[in-house]
């Protein structure tokens, strides 16, 4: 817990919560498009009216999650601005723990730097989701063509859970892929491999972290669900939650990179010395 502990005093405790106040500002906008397009209520949603819901064709059950063709244009849009609020974001902390310096000296300059290494992270987990969605959802119609609803629900559920912890993991085998390039200028497939080789000996830490935020992430849009009568306030609810998620784990990636390479933090060398 010790990266998850430095993650949360950078953007919490040290500067008294103006960081992660500034990350979610920048964050908001994309994360509030995917929140009203592809809601993770929507799943517990589908759980509770699984028993008196079925569909004729996969493609309909796929298509029930939001994916038409209205929503994935506007994700697309989604897409492009979270490549800048990420460029932008990770440049900030790269450059504060580099030298100490916090700020946005010029905002072309701080999406140029990061642009990249945000494009690579940004279409990797967009294309990770769709597959591993639509993925899901095969299983799902299959666990919905069985005579027995109830153990189809909680295959269902399993299945859920597992593909979860699933891409979890993966997301933490190469949770160094974004720090990698940001501090070292190496070409996305250079730095997969490094940040998957580097990462072999704390991913079991990575993992347990991003798995108790997607454990956050999960109950909040478990109560979300319960808001669904109002939209507007399942949909904010959706959105302040994919936002703290984005920019906490963001965060996460690039201090834990300081932490595994003991490279020097510059912005504790500014008045924080304790550890």
């Amino acid at each position: 817990m010790k990266y998850l502990n430095q993650t949360l005093a950078y953007l919490f405790k040290y500067g008294k919560g103006k960081r992660f106040f500034i990350f979610f500002l920048l964050m908001f906008p994309s994360c509030a498009i995917f929140a009203y397009f592809f809601p993770l209520s929507k799943h517990f949603t589908f759980f509770f009216d699984y028993l008196r819901t079925s569909y004729y064709s996969w493609g309909r059950l796929w298509l029930d999650f939001d994916h038409s063709a209205p929503s994935m244009s506007l994700s697309t849009v989604g897409t492009v601005i979270t490549v800048f609020a990420v460029a932008c974001v990770s440049t900030v902390i790269t450059r504060h723990v580099r030298v100490g310096e916090f700020g946005f000296p010029k905002l072309l300059y701080s999406v140029n730097e990061g642009f990249f290494p945000a494009l690579s992270i940004t279409i990797s987990l967009f294309v990770l989701i769709l597959v591993t969605h639509t993925v899901y959802t095969l299983f799902l119609y299959m666990w919905m063509r069985l005579a027995n609803k109830v153990f189809g629900l909680v295959l269902s559920l399993v299945t859920f859970l597992g593909l979860s912890a699933a891409v979890i993991y993966l997301i933490s085998s190469l949770m160094l892929w974004l720090p990698i390039m940001s501090f070292n200028g190496l070409f996305a497939f250079k730095a997969l491999g490094m940040a998957f080789y580097k990462s072999r000996t704390y991913q079991r830490y990575f993992f347990l972290t991003n798995l108790l935020h997607l454990g956050i992430l999960y109950l909040v849009a478990f109560a979300a669900h319960f808001t669904r009568s109002l939209w507007y306030v399942e949909w904010i609810i959706n959105a302040l939650a994919y936002t703290y998620f984005a920019v906490v784990t963001l965060t996460f990636a690039i201090i834990s990179y300081c932490e595994t390479e003991c490279i020097t933090r510059e912005d504790l060398a500014n008045g924080y010395f304790g550890r």
